[in-house]
C-alpha cells in the first residue's frame, strides 16, 4: 500500500489534506467495539463504524462552480482484464442487511444504469409490508403539492410511444415469449373524446376482470365479451337473467335471434320468424301484423263445414291467472284445452316451457305452454258465420216460398 503526501497521523485522529492509497483493495475487518458513553437504559442518537462528515469545497477564486460534487465517488463497477471474466458486477455491492438513506435523494438526467435490490425498499422507514413501501408521501415523477392522488405519474409525451398514446405501465410474463399488458394514455388533450385511454393485453391473450378472487367478465382477443362465461360462444354472451331496452324512444325495428344475436335495422319492415314469450302484458302500439300474402302460401284447403258445428261447444270464460290477488278484475279468455277437446288445434300456439307439468294426462303435455292465437280464432268464427248465412239465406228462401202459397 503507498500513501502519497498531505497526511498527519497522530494519537488518534487522522486528518489529511489528501490522501492517495494505491494498490487493489481497502479492506475493514470485522472487530467488536464497546460503547462506554451511553448511561445505563439511555439510547444511543446512532452507532457508526466507518463515517464520512459533510465536507465543505472552498475555492481560492470567486465565482467558482462545480457541476457536480459527493463525499464519496464510485467509479463504476469492476472492470474485466487480461484473462478474467467478471459476470454480475457492481460498483456498490451490500451483502446483507438494509441499506438507510436518512434525507432526499434526486435523480436527474439518467439514460443507463439500473439500483438492484434483492429484497424490498422502504421509503421513509425500515419496515418492509411490500416489494416497495412508503410510509408517506407521493410516490410521483411530476411533485406537486396540488396532487390529488397517491400515486401519480405523468409521461412526457415523447418517450415510450405506440403511435398517439404514452405506455404509462407495461406488464410481462416470466415466460420467454411472455404474455404482455399495458396502460396507455393519449397524449392530446382533455378534449379527447375517443381513443383517450388504454387498458388490456398487447399480445394476442384475453382481459378477464373479477371480484373476489374470481372471474366475472371476459373480453376474448376476438372482440366476444362474456358477463358470468369465461369463453363466450358470441360477441356477447350473458349467463344469468338481462333487463334492457332496445331503443325505446326511436323508430324503426329491433329483433333478437336466438342462433345469430342482435339484429338491429332502420329500413321497411322485412320478413322474419320471432317468438314472443312473455309471462305478463305485451304492448303493441301499432298492432302485430302476421304476412297473408298469396305469394308466400301454398297447399290451400278448405276448413269443412262441420268444423264450425264444434266452434259453438268452446265456450269463453272469465277467469284470474293463479298468481293474481282476488283484487285483480276477471279477464276475458279461451281455455286451450277446450279447443283441444272439440278437435280444433288449428287455432293454437305449442311453445317449450320447462315449468308446464301434466294436469290433465289427456290434453297436457309436458314441457310445453298451450296459447290461443286470437287472429285464427277470428278464421273459425268466420267460418260458421259463413255457415250461420247460408242458413239464413236458406230461411228466407223458404219463408218467401210460404209466403206466396198462404198470403193473398
Amino acid at each position: 500500500m503507498g500513501i502519497a503526501k498531505n497526511i498527519t497521523i497522530g494519537g488518534t485522529a487522522v486528518s489529511a489534506a489528501s490522501w492517495l492509497v494505491s494498490g487493489i483493495q481497502y479492506r475493514s475487518l470485522a472487530t467488536t467495539y464497546t460503547n462506554t458513553s451511553t448511561s445505563t437504559s439511555g439510547t444511543a442518537v446512532s452507532a457508526v463504524i466507518n463515517s464520512f462528515a459533510q465536507p465543505t469545497i472552498t475555492a481560492s477564486n470567486s465565482s467558482v462552480t462545480s457541476t457536480r460534487a459527493a463525499t464519496v465517488y464510485i467509479d463504476n463497477a469492476p472492470a474485466a482484464g487480461t484473462n478474467m471474466t467478471l459476470t454480475n458486477t457492481h460498483a456498490l455491492w451490500v451483502e446483507n442487511g438494509s441499506v438507510y438513506i436518512d434525507s432526499a435523494i434526486s435523480s436527474t438526467s439518467i439514460s443507463t444504469g439500473s439500483l438492484i435490490v434483492n429484497g424490498g425498499v422502504a421509503v421513509g422507514d425500515d419496515l418492509f409490508s411490500s416489494l416497495i413501501h412508503s410510509v408517506s408521501g407521493t410516490l410521483t415523477n411530476t411533485p406537486s403539492a396540488s396532487q390529488s392522488a397517491w400515486n401519480t405519474m405523468t409521461a412526457d409525451g415523447v418517450n415510450w410511444l405506440d403511435g398517439s398514446f404514452t405506455t404509462m405501465e407495461d406488464y410481462y410474463g416470466s415466460n420467454g415469449t411472455p404474455v404482455r399488458g399495458a396502460i396507455q394514455i393519449h397524449n392530446g388533450s382533455n378534449g379527447t373524446s375517443t381513443n383517450a385511454m388504454f387498458i388490456g393485453t398487447m399480445t394476442n391473450n384475453d382481459l378477464r376482470l373479477g371480484c373476489n378472487d374470481s372471474i366475472k367478465m371476459t373480453i376474448q382477443q376476438t372482440g366476444r365479451v362474456g358477463i358470468g362465461s369465461s369463453s363466450p360462444g358470441a360477441f356477447l354472451e350473458v349467463s344469468g337473467s338481462i333487463s334492457s331496452t332496445i331503443d325505446a324512444g326511436g323508430i324503426g325495428v329491433a329483433y333478437f335471434l336466438k342462433t345469430s344475436g342482435l339484429v338491429s335495422t332502420t329500413g321497411p319492415l322485412s320478413s322474419i320468424n320471432v317468438s314472443i314469450k312473455s309471462s305478463n302484458t305485451v304492448l303493441a302500439g301499432a298492432g302485430f301484423y302476421t304476412t297473408s300474402d298469396a305469394r308466400l302460401k301454398k297447399d290451400f284447403t278448405k276448413l269443412d263445414n262441420s268444423i264450425a258445428d264444434v266452434m259453438v261447444k268452446v265456450e269463453p270464460l272469465l277467469f284470474r291467472y293463479k298468481n293474481d290477488d282476488e283484487s285483480v278484475p276477471l279477464q276475458l279468455e279461451y281455455k286451450a284445452q277446450d279447443s283441444l277437446r272439440v278437435g280444433l288445434p288449428h287455432c293454437l300456439n305449442f311453445s317449450k316451457d320447462e315449468s308446464m307439468i301434466v294436469e290433465n294426462p289427456n290434453l297436457d303435455s309436458e314441457g310445453y305452454r298451450y296459447s290461443v292465437d286470437y287472429s285464427r280464432m277470428v278464421c273459425l268464427l268466420h267460418k260458421l258465420v259463413i255457415k250461420q248465412q247460408k242458413q239464413i239465406d236458406d230461411l228466407q228462401k223458404q219463408i218467401y216460398k210460404l209466403n206466396k202459397l198462404y198470403l193473398p
